[in-house]
């Protein structure tokens, strides 16, 4: 049930007028979120799938199973309050919390479901496969024209609450560099990249969606920002490079 409720508060959604719940993701990682997601808590399930932009949209109709997630988590809305359907008539949501001039629902999740350091670590593993992903960008200082390589390992979200259950998992399990920013959570440190790799990871179906780096798994994302990391410990190696092309000319050049 854990994995099955990160993947619902990071791309998924959960009707309780409709009984339905579904989630949006990259074609071969719905394939296997369906192939996880066969039998969820005993409760087996009938998945649909339709294209949707340049993704695939998964949706099953469960009233048992619906009635279940309620019982561990009681809101999926991770959305501001105004944003459609508004939860304003207190129907959706009774208790909501202001962040940056937008409110939003409170998320009472059981932590019965993720006590255990294995639910943890499979909590953020499905977390971070569908809404988080490795940044790697370079750009010249202000003060001092030189090159400057950024690597972190990140939630994109701006709700507070996906904000707070993320980053106290990853406190639980020894992440001690946390950054909180109001587009989401952090973790730049090379000792916090090896420690991800090795105890969480993502998906081997988890890509890349956009950028530079478009198409290949987050996977080889995490393990070029590693290599990065390396590379910087030796030195001021990308200055050499000349220029912030030249540096992600180089950098792509390492995934052979």
């Amino acid at each position: 049930m854990h994995r099955f409720v990160a993947v619902l508060l990071s791309d998924g959604h959960v009707n309780p007028r409709r009984y339905s719940i579904g989630f949006t993701e990259n074609t071969t990682l719905v394939k296997r979120l369906i192939k996880d997601f066969e039998i969820v808590d005993g409760v087996p399930l009938i998945w649909v799938t339709d294209k949707h932009h340049n993704s695939l949209r998964a949706r099953t109709y469960n009233k048992a199973l619906v009635t279940k997630l309620y019982d561990v988590c009681n809101t999926f809305r991770t959305r501001p309050c105004y944003q459609h359907p508004s939860c304003n008539d207190g129907k959706s949501c009774k208790i909501c919390i202001a962040d940056s001039g937008n409110k939003y629902p409170t998320i009472d999740l059981n932590n019965n479901i993720i006590s255990t350091p294995k639910q943890k670590r499979e909590f953020l593993k499905y977390f971070y496969s569908c809404d988080g992903g490795v940044s790697i960008s370079a750009y010249r200082r202000k003060d001092n024209r030189k090159l400057q390589l950024s690597l972190e390992v990140k939630v994109g979200s701006t709700n507070p609450e996906i904000k707070r259950i993320v980053s106290s998992i990853l406190g639980h399990l020894g992440f001690r560099d946390i950054l909180h920013k109001q587009d989401g959570i952090s973790f730049k440190t090379y000792e916090s990249f090896v420690k991800f790799r090795n105890e969480i990871s993502f998906l081997k179906e988890a890509r890349v969606k956009r950028g530079n780096f478009q198409g290949i798994t987050k996977n080889e994302m995490l393990d070029l920002a590693i290599k990065c990391k390396e590379f910087s410990r030796e030195g001021y190696w990308i200055n050499s490079l000349g220029s912030v092309e030249g540096v992600m000319n180089y950098i792509q050049s390492l995934l052979g």
